[in-house]
Order: structure tokens, then sequence, then C-alpha cells
């Protein structure tokens, strides 16, 4: 008894099948032809390739002198930015998943950087950039490890990454618009034209 009524299930699956194909539409679309790459050595070249050393310069360059400046207590509020931006593009990295193990020095880094804006928050007149940044020792540690975890991070990443962790830094609630600007005007982006 249960096989007749498998069957005839198959069978109205079957029938209710056929009956649907019958009742589509048939568009007829234009032909489109296909795209054709036409930079494929270069575009395949920028999405496989690492970081040069002058591009990792500049990307780390801005970072670095906030640092330099932060340590001798006269860091601006878009030093601190900077600073800020390489943490969350390495936290970015680091969920990206290409360099992986360095979430608490990342962290570290990070409430590194909102103690000092506690601190200029809570200065005497109000946000004191420049006189309420001066880093203590932990600070100092916390922050020169990320600059050089972040460089190993950049040591390790291809271009196409790099602009994927950008992407996804953009989106971290403490990341302001300069992650947007970080690197993205003086790295080269793997972008692929097409002919049509």
């Amino acid at each position: 008894m249960q096989t007749q009524l498998q069957q005839v299930s198959v069978a109205n699956r079957a029938q209710r099948r056929q009956a649907k194909r019958a009742t589509r539409k048939v568009h007829a679309f234009a032909r489109r032809p296909k795209p054709i790459m036409a930079n494929a050595i270069e575009v395949v070249t920028l999405r496989a390739t690492r970081l040069t050393d002058t591009e990792r310069g500049q990307v780390l360059q801005g970072a670095q002198a906030a640092f330099k400046a932060l340590r001798e207590g006269v860091a601006t509020q878009e030093q601190w930015v900077h600073l800020s931006d390489l943490v969350c593009a390495a936290n970015a990295i680091e969920t990206q998943g290409v360099v992986r193990g360095i979430h608490e020095h990342l962290a570290a880094a990070g409430n590194a950087l909102d103690a000092v804006w506690r601190r200029v928050q809570a200065g005497a007149r109000g946000s004191d950039w420049g006189r309420c940044t001066t880093l203590y020792f932990d600070e100092i540690g916390a922050l020169d490890t990320a600059l050089f975890l972040h460089d190993h991070q950049l040591q390790q990443l291809a271009v196409s990454e790099y602009h994927a962790a950008l992407r996804t830094a953009k989106r971290d609630p403490r990341a302001t618009a300069a992650t947007a600007t970080m690197a993205a005007d003086s790295l080269p982006v793997p972008v692929q034209e097409n002919l049509l």
C-alpha cells in the first residue's frame, strides 16, 4: 500500500514539475557578449603581490609620527586618530585570518588609546590635546608593540588583502573617517577593467 502511495506521490511530483515547465514564460533576451579582462596581468599581480617596503613605510609613516608625538606629550587629535585607525586596521587583519594570534596585544593598544582619550577629555579646559597626551610606561609598550606587529602583518599581506581589511576596518564603530584614507590613496588598487 505504501509503495503505491509513494509511486503516486512521485508521479504527482513529476506531473507538477512538468506543468510548471509548460506554464513558464520564455524570455527572449538579447545576447550579451562576455566581458574580456583588459588588464589581466596587472589585476592578478596586484592581487597576489605583497606590499613593498616603500608602501609599508607610507602606511606606517603617519602612525609612527603620531606615536612619537604621543610619547613626547605634544600629540594632536589627528595624530591620536592615526594610531586609533592603525589599531582598527590591525584588528581587521587579525579578523581576516591572514596573521593571527595578536588580538591581546591589539586590545592592550586600544586600551592605551582609550586611556589617553579619557585623560584628554578630563583635562582642566575640557579637551587639552598636546598637554595631557603623555603616555605611561605600559601604554608606550603596548603602542610600540602594536606598531611592530602591524608592520609584521603588512609584510604578510597582499595588496588586495590589505584593501579588504581596510574595508572591514571602515565598518568598525571605533574607526574614524581617516581609516578610509589611511593608505587607499598611496597604494595601488587592483581594478579590473572590462572590454565589451
